[in-house]
């Protein structure tokens, strides 16, 4: 008997070595926009709750002043973290309009509508 722990989105329940299956396969066909989204929405929380914690550090800093420069410090990194991002995803802004009219072009040559 095998014990079923999952269910799939049309629920049908799976075994644990189908749903890691189904979940790789998954994972895979992850496009580099999506990863960077979902990055960033995870480094906007990690600024958030380091921010809160620096603040609330400064509050006990006659005893926890080491804590308000490694939340400093963790803070700084992780914005630098998040312009990268920002850069990133600029950069595949720009090559996906660039493909986008590329193919307008393309299908304008060979007497294509107006229309994409």
């Amino acid at each position: 008997m095998e014990l079923r722990l999952f269910k799939d989105k049309q629920g049908n329940k799976l075994t644990a070595q189908e749903f890691i299956s189904r979940w790789k396969s998954g994972i895979e066909g992850v496009t580099p926009q999506q990863k960077i989204k979902v990055q960033m929405q995870s480094v906007v929380i990690m600024l958030i709750g380091i921010l809160l914690g620096f603040v609330v550090s400064l509050f006990n800093i006659k005893n926890f002043w080491w804590g308000s420069i490694i939340l400093a410090g963790a803070f700084g990194n992780t914005f630098i973290q998040f312009i990268s991002l920002l850069q990133q995803k600029k950069i595949f802004d720009n090559i996906n309009k660039l493909m986008y009219q590329s193919e307008y072009i393309n299908k304008q040559s060979e007497g294509g509508t107006n229309e994409f």
